[in-house]
């Protein structure tokens, strides 16, 4: 949903999920609940609300690791600029 501009929210559990999570919460993009009621009522209250651009910073800051992880195989010489790795 993120990814869409849209709010997220989460129930108490993060187990799956810590990593993006704990750095959502930080920056205030994704909201933890911890009872049906808190989810209800945190719906009733972000329901056509816009968003901002707290999800555009977040997902600017935490978004093109692949491309990263490229660009550092090129450097290395483990991969030449084609894409295709080297022999």
């Amino acid at each position: 949903p993120l990814s869409l501009g849209k709010p997220v929210a989460v129930g108490p559990s993060i187990w799956g999920i810590e990593y993006p999570a704990l750095e959502a919460l930080k920056a205030g993009v994704l909201t933890k609940v911890e009872t049906p009621k808190e989810l209800f009522e945190y719906w009733n209250k972000v329901a056509g609300q816009p968003t901002g651009n707290r999800i555009k910073d977040f997902l600017c800051q935490h978004s093109g690791a692949t491309k990263r992880a490229i660009r550092h195989m090129i450097n290395a010489g483990l991969l030449n600029d084609t894409g295709r790795p080297e022999i």
